[in-house]
């Protein structure tokens, strides 16, 4: 979904032109009809990004999806870039499913996606930053990985692969001591 990036308004008015046009109006996703009738458990946007959680019934989901891809939510343009019944991606989260336990309950977790291209790029030392930002931004990296990471044991993992990261980067072993 697109809002309008790089036109002449600042975000803000894009974010509240989209939500009048797909969440309040057009295909009204925000209401509770649309929730009972396209069996949505559970949304979430983050500005133009859409999150969706549905009951597994495959011809209402097709449905759904043909009407959010159809012209009713124009200017705008819709594409699904996931789906799936056990994990997606979603900004920088890995959202998936876990096996039920010992009672049958499935748990939604999530914790950091890594894209390809993270942390190759670093603050150099010899840059005419503050020092404090030096050690600031890994602190607050490494807070955010925490922040999105379902269990401490996710964290772990997520820490552990983001420092590999920051040393494959040429980063010294004292400034990631983190």
């Amino acid at each position: 979904l697109s809002s309008g990036m790089g036109l002449k308004h600042n975000a803000g008015i894009s974010n509240l032109a989209f939500m009048q046009s797909i969440e309040l109006s057009g295909p009204s996703i925000a209401s509770q009809r649309f929730r009972d009738l396209n069996g949505l458990k559970f949304y979430c946007g983050y500005i133009d990004n859409l999150f969706f959680a549905l009951r597994r019934d495959w011809p209402v989901i097709k449905s759904l999806v043909a009407l959010l891809e159809s012209p009713s939510v124009l200017p705008y343009s819709c594409t699904v870039e996931e789906a799936s019944c056990s994990s997606v991606t979603f900004l920088d989260l890995d959202v998936f499913k876990r096996d039920p336990d010992p009672f049958g309950w499935s748990r939604i977790c999530w914790r950091p996606h890594f894209k390809p291209t993270a942390l190759q790029s670093t603050l150099s030392f010899r840059s005419a930053h503050p020092k404090t930002l030096h050690m600031s931004w890994i602190t607050r990296y490494i807070q955010r990985l925490r922040r999105n990471s379902w269990s401490v044991h996710a964290f772990g993992e997520a820490k552990a692969h983001a420092l590999s990261l920051l040393r494959s980067a040429g980063l010294c072993r004292s400034a990631i001591s983190v």
